[in-house]
C-alpha cells in the first residue's frame, strides 16, 4: 500500500521535472530568439558600422589634406603653371608633375599614419537603434562589430572644369583618396569596402576661353 508521503513525493518530484523541462523550453526559445534577432539586425549593425567608418575617414582624410594647404604644398601655382601667348591669352595649363607626384606621396603617408595597419574599432550598437523609431534609440543590448583600418591607401588627382560666370572657367583639381576598411562581425563574413572621399586641393578662375592643350593634366 502507497503511502500518502510516497504520493506527495511523488508529485513534487514530477512538478519538479515538469519545471526543469519548461524552464529549459523557456531558454531555448529566448536562445532561438535571440539568434533570429542577431541574424536580422546583423546586416544592419554592418551598414551602421560602415557609415560611421565612412564619417570618421571623411573627416580624418580633409584634416590631412587640409594642413597641407595650409603649409602651402596645395596651391595651385605650384601645381599648374599657365602658358599665354602674347596678347596674354591662355594657350595650356601644365602640371608640375614632379609637385603633384610629392603631394600624392604625402598625402597618402599622412592617411597611412592615421590609420596603422591592425588597428581596430569597436562599435557597440544598441539593438534599439536598429529597430528604428525614438523610443527604443539606445536601448536594449548591444551588437559589437569591428571596424579594422588598413594602410591600404590609394590617391588619384582628376580636373573639373565648371562656370564661374560670363568668359570665366572655375579650374578645380581635385584628389580622390580610398582607404580600404574591414567590417568584421561574428557570424558573418568579413565585409571589405573601399571609402572613397573627394577633396578639392587647389582652384583657379580663368577668363577667357578656356585652352584645348591641357599638357600634363589629369582629365
Amino acid at each position: 500500500m502507497v503511502s500518502f508521503r510516497s504520493l506527495a513525493v511523488r508529485a513534487r518530484t514530477r512538478w519538479r521535472s515538469l519545471g526543469l523541462a519548461l524552464l529549459l523550453v523557456i531558454a531555448a526559445a529566448f536562445v532561438l530568439l535571440a539568434v533570429l534577432i542577431y541574424m536580422h539586425l546583423g546586416p544592419m549593425a554592418i551598414e551602421l558600422a560602415l557609415s560611421d567608418a565612412t564619417d570618421q575617414i571623411t573627416v580624418a582624410v580633409n584634416e590631412v589634406v587640409a594642413e597641407k594647404i595650409r603649409s602651402g604644398d596645395a596651391d595651385y601655382s605650384s601645381l599648374v603653371r599657365l602658358e599665354k601667348d602674347e596678347t596674354g591669352s591662355i594657350t595650356a595649363l601644365v602640371t608640375d608633375m614632379a609637385n603633384i607626384n610629392y603631394l600624392q606621396s604625402e598625402v597618402t603617408a599622412a592617411v597611412v599614419r592615421r590609420f596603422s595597419e591592425g588597428d581596430i574599432t569597436r562599435v557597440r550598437i544598441p539593438v534599439g537603434t536598429l529597430m528604428g523609431g525614438a523610443f527604443f534609440a539606445g536601448r536594449g543590448p548591444c551588437i559589437t562589430v569591428d571596424i579594422l583600418s588598413v594602410t591600404n591607401v590609394s590617391t588619384a588627382f582628376r580636373n573639373e572644369f565648371s562656370s564661374a560666370g560670363i568668359n570665366q572657367t572655375r579650374h578645380r583639381i581635385i584628389m580622390d583618396i580610398t582607404v580600404t576598411v574591414g567590417i568584421l562581425l561574428a557570424g558573418y563574413e568579413d565585409r571589405w569596402e573601399n571609402i572613397t572621399t573627394e577633396v578639392p586641393v587647389a582652384e583657379t578662375v580663368i577668363v577667357g576661353s578656356v585652352p584645348n592643350t591641357y599638357a600634363g593634366i589629369y582629365r
